[in-house]
C-alpha cells in the first residue's frame, strides 16, 4: 500500500505579505514534494492550519496517514498537548516546540554571522529591525545579534532593537525610528529581507544612501532581493532543502532508523552584494 504523507501549510498570517508568504512556502513545499516523490509517497496538502487540531488528528487517523509535515505552525500549549497524543509521526519546519521533531535554519548562527560582517566592516553602531517576537526565528535572530555585538565589547541599547511584524512596513517604520536617533546607527541588521525592503525605501526618501551613509543587511535571501538598488547584502536561508530534509528525516523515523524526536538545524550563507560597507568617518 502507498504511503501517505499529510502536508500542512498555515493560512496566511500577519508575519508575511501576500508574495513573500507564496514564495516563501512554495520553496519549502517544492523541496517536501521532490523528496516524497523520490519515496513514492502520496502526499494530501491541508491548508486551512492546525488551529482545529481534534478535527485534523482524527483526519490523519481516518485517512490512515503515515506522516505529517508541518511548516511554520504557531501553536498553543493544547495544540502541543494533542500533538504529542498524535499516533502519526509529525516533524515541523521553522518552528520548534518541546517534544516535537523539527527540522529548522540555525538562525542564530545566520545572525550571528550577519552582524560579524559589518563589525568586519568597520561598523559600531549597529542595529535590528526584527520580526515578531512571539516566534523562534525571531527570537533566534535577536540572540544572534546579540552574541557577536557583545562578543566585540559592544553596549546593547534597547533603542537599537527595534521589532514589529516581518514586513515591509515594519521596516519602513522602524527604520525612520532609527534614523530619528539623535546617533542613527550606521549599519543595520534587518531579521528579513521584506524588512530590509522597507527600511531602504525609509533611507532612500531621507535622500540617504546605501551603504554610502548607512549600510543594510537582509535574512533570507528572496529572489528580489539581488534586483533592488543596490542589491541586498543577506542571508540565504535554504527553503527548498528545509523542506526535502524534514521529509528525508520523517521517513527515516517512519522506518525506525532515527529516535522519534529529532532536531535539524540547517546552516546558512552570508551572500555579499552591494549594500554593506565601511562606515562613514565622523
Amino acid at each position: 500500500m502507498a504511503k501517505k504523507m499529510g502536508l500542512v501549510i498555515p493560512e496566511k498570517t500577519q508575519f508575511f505579505s501576500r508574495w513573500a508568504y507564496n514564495y516563501y512556502f512554495t520553496e519549502i513545499l517544492r523541496g517536501a514534494i521532490a523528496a516524497a516523490n523520490l519515496f513514492e509517497w502520496n502526499i494530501m496538502i491541508h491548508h486551512s492550519g492546525m488551529e482545529e487540531m481534534n478535527e485534523y488528528i482524527q483526519f490523519c487517523e481516518e485517512e490512515q496517514i503515515d506522516g505529517v509535515v508541518c511548516l511554520a505552525p504557531v501553536l498553543c500549549e493544547e495544540d502541543l498537548d494533542l500533538i504529542k497524543q498524535m499516533k502519526t509521526p509529525i516533524i515541523i519546519i521553522n518552528g520548534r516546540y518541546p517534544g516535537v521533531s523539527y527540522v529548522d535554519t540555525d538562525n542564530k548562527e545566520g545572525a550571528e554571522k550577519a552582524a560579524e560582517y559589518l563589525l568586519e566592516k568597520g561598523h559600531r553602531e549597529i542595529a535590528i529591525i526584527n520580526g515578531d517576537m512571539t516566534t523562534t526565528n525571531a527570537n533566534d535572530r535577536d540572540k544572534g545579534y546579540r552574541k557577536a555585538l557583545s562578543a566585540a565589547g559592544i553596549e546593547l541599547t534597547e533603542e537599537m532593537m527595534q521589532h514589529g511584524t516581518f514586513t515591509e512596513d515594519t521596516g519602513y517604520f522602524q527604520m525612520g525610528n532609527l534614523l530619528s536617533l539623535e546617533d542613527p546607527p550606521t549599519g543595520v541588521l534587518c531579521a528579513n529581507d521584506l524588512i530590509a525592503i522597507g527600511a531602504l525605501r525609509a533611507i532612500k526618501e531621507k535622500k540617504l544612501k546605501v551603504p554610502k551613509d548607512i549600510s543594510l543587511i537582509g535574512f533570507d535571501d528572496l529572489i528580489i532581493s539581488s534586483y533592488l538598488s543596490p542589491p541586498l547584502t543577506t542571508v540565504r536561508q535554504p527553503l527548498f532543502h528545509l523542506g526535502k530534509e524534514a521529509v528525508i528525516t520523517l521517513m527515516s523515523i517512519i522506518r525506525g532508523e532515527k529516535d522519534s524526536y529529532q532536531e535539524v538545524e540547517i546552516e546558512t550563507r552570508l551572500i555579499e552584494r552591494l549594500s554593506v560597507g565601511e562606515p562613514k568617518k565622523k
